[in-house]
């Protein structure tokens, strides 16, 4: 089985393992009872005949149509990357009718799971999936260097280093994630970018990490968790923790630490080690249950499920829709069109900046916290950008000019001296 993400790892092995005990057999006689069926007669059917029947077992038991297609794929997948393909004569398909999507949130939906966060992290994850629209893998893999901080004319661009870097960024400020994202043979992501009050907050978010005493390169993910290495103070004991903030080694913190067959407790650690990592799609997925049930967030179970992160790609998406912007240009934000692979393959070149435009032309009805500057006003603060970048280029080059003027004045004062001179001997020559 190759799922694309951690957490579909972990339903896919739940799928086969609810397989396997209906069929009361373990994978390897599975696929070793494949193989044998298919030498005797290549036009063998018993397994995809079996398969069938399973699925409508579950469905009898109740289970929802949309679950039980999830668990009919993950046992074609595990027939398929083991080599002993299926073949169907009609694959089963759901209609429209029988599809649950997630939710659909609205702009005052998210602003109530946004004030139900108590964190930075979480905040930016809320900002970056509505406004971004990117997929729970590619929230995972958001470093700072994936945010653009020049546009040089190609494609990747030059990506912020700092959160300096990321101040002086164009807005809306462009996301580049790694080329596979772009060019692989599964979902692809889209140009897509955030608004202003994801970098203001962004920004904020970086200047407190790193004031906690945590490295911030091009490396560092933008919704981290810490491993962290500690030692219990009063009993030596060496455990590992996941933490939410920075530490640095050698400090003091508070762990929880389960002594024999008592209760948990906090007690006083020092951090020996500590490692930033990204975090996962279940830690992801785990927020929006939180928030959902905090915040209120009510759906229909007839014809959707919970509110989720993709419901933020979707609220992208219809926002897109509502603000008049072109089909073509939004399937290339939000990652539904072939031209995001003609782009980077070099079949097709899409201007960036046309891209830009249309998402600027919907960014006061996307942005989530605020109300996003509008085109007219962007256009007048990017031509500040430009004059006070003109200006500083003015002033290096009139330093680079200063030695060469103290030179000339010098050269000034000995030409009227030399002329001083030369009429006092020309007297003199004169008498």
């Amino acid at each position: 089985m190759q799922p694309a993400s951690i957490e579909s790892w972990r339903r896919q092995k739940c799928d086969l393992r609810d397989y396997l005990l209906w069929r009361e057999k373990d994978p390897d006689s599975i696929l070793a009872e494949r193989k044998a069926n298919r030498s005797r007669d290549p036009e063998a059917r018993l397994e995809e005949v079996g398969l069938q029947k399973y699925r409508q077992a579950m469905l009898d038991r109740g289970l929802a149509q949309g679950t039980g297609q999830k668990a009919f794929v993950s046992i074609v997948s595990f027939f398929k990357h083991n080599y002993q393909r299926l073949v169907f004569a009609q694959f089963p398909t759901l209609t429209m009718d029988q599809f649950k999507g997630a939710k659909r949130l609205k702009k005052e939906e998210i602003q109530r799971l946004y004030e139900f966060s108590d964190n930075h992290r979480d905040k930016l994850i809320l900002l970056a999936g509505a406004e971004s629209g990117l997929r729970v893998r590619g929230l995972q893999q958001l470093r700072l260097g994936c945010f653009v901080a020049t546009e040089d004319r190609s494609k990747e661009g030059v990506q912020c280093q700092n959160e300096e870097d990321l101040s002086g960024a164009t807005v809306p400020c462009r996301i580049q994630l790694p080329v596979k994202f772009y060019t692989s043979r599964r979902k692809r992501e889209g140009i897509t970018f955030v608004c202003q009050d994801f970098v203001k907050l962004l920004i904020e978010y970086l200047g407190l990490r790193r004031k906690l005493g945590e490295p911030i390169n091009a490396r560092t993910p933008i919704f981290p968790t810490y491993r962290a290495r500690l030692r219990v103070l009063a009993t030596g004991t060496i455990v590992t923790r996941q933490r939410d903030s920075w530490a640095s080694p050698g400090s003091k913190v508070t762990a929880s630490v389960t002594q024999g067959g008592m209760m948990a407790q906090m007690m006083e650690a020092e951090v020996l080690q500590i490692g930033c990592e990204p975090l996962v799609d279940e830690g992801i997925q785990g927020l929006f249950r939180r928030l959902r049930k905090r915040a209120g967030i009510n759906y229909d179970p007839e014809t959707e499920r919970p509110a989720s992160a993709h419901s933020l790609r979707k609220y992208l998406h219809s926002t897109l829709d509502a603000s008049g912007v072109n089909s073509t240009m939004v399937n290339v934000i939000v990652g539904h069109s072939n031209q995001i692979a003609d782009h980077y393959s070099g079949r097709r070149n899409l201007d960036v900046e046309e891209v830009r435009h249309a998402y600027e032309s919907a960014m006061h009805r996307i942005a989530v916290t605020e109300e996003s500057n509008g085109p007219r006003v962007l256009k007048l603060e990017r031509r500040v950008h430009e004059l006070e970048s003109y200006s500083k280029s003015l002033e290096n080059q009139i330093s680079e000019w200063a030695p060469v003027k103290d030179q000339l004045a010098e050269l000034r004062e000995f030409q009227q001296q030399f002329r001083d001179w030369l009429n006092k001997h020309k007297g003199q020559s004169d008498s």
